[in-house]
């Protein structure tokens, strides 16, 4: 299955890239944002697009504990570039609804979230949740 970043995405990025590549406070942004669209762009198929892949959740992983919380910050208001780079990373079917069902769904994302990381298992978790109901 080919699969290509589409090119306003890749633009979307890039100009992310530039507005931050001047303020050092994020430069650990900018690096996991770019390495998500390189890996990205490189990507033309995958024998596996599941979220247990263990390259998508490493990468995940590192991006969430760095921006954890501009994360949480745009969840609360349904959108952002940290979410527009994490929908890419996690690779949503649905980039575009990713932030919107992140705030929907903030209360059990965020409340008592010990460890970056574990914003992942539930996110994972709540679109499994979100699925089977809505195939019920």
């Amino acid at each position: 299955m080919n699969r290509r970043m589409p090119l306003p995405v890749i633009v979307s990025l890039f100009a992310v890239l530039l507005a931050l590549s001047g303020c050092s406070a994020v430069v650990s942004t900018t690096n996991a944002v770019a390495d998500a669209a390189h890996q990205t762009t490189r990507m033309t198929s995958s024998t596996s697009d599941s979220f247990e892949d263990a390259g998508y959740r490493h990468r995940a992983k590192r991006f969430v504990d760095t921006d954890i919380d501009a994360i949480r910050r745009q969840a609360a208001r349904g959108y952002g570039d940290e979410l527009d780079a994490l929908a890419v990373l996690l690779h949503e079917p649905n980039r575009a609804a990713f932030p919107r069902w992140m705030q929907a769904h903030y209360a059990d994302l965020f409340s008592n979230l010990q460890k970056p990381a574990q914003l992942l298992d539930r996110i994972h978790r709540l679109q499994r949740k979100t699925e089977a109901s809505d195939s019920a």
